[in-house]
């Protein structure tokens, strides 16, 4: 039981680093990208740019949920 709790973290671990760091950069970087836009796109577009970054943003943790499980359920077979 341990060993499984223990596998579960490490495969956790190796898939949170680069998650973080594209997730660090989007909420970094999505705000002054949709400032920029909203100044250049007319008033009807205005958060156009967060909106698609929130649908992304969905679906990258559906996606990437669902790649966690996979690769914990194959590693366990292993």
């Amino acid at each position: 039981m341990q060993i499984n709790q223990l596998v579960k973290k490490q495969i956790l671990m190796k898939l949170l680093f680069p998650a973080s760091l594209f997730g660090g950069l989007v909420i970094i970087s999505g705000p002054l990208l949709n400032y920029k836009f909203n100044r250049l796109l007319p008033p009807a577009a205005e958060n156009i740019l967060l909106v698609a970054i929130a649908s992304f943003l969905k679906a990258f943790v559906v996606l990437y949920s669902l790649f966690f499980l996979v690769v914990y359920h194959l590693s366990k077979k292993i």
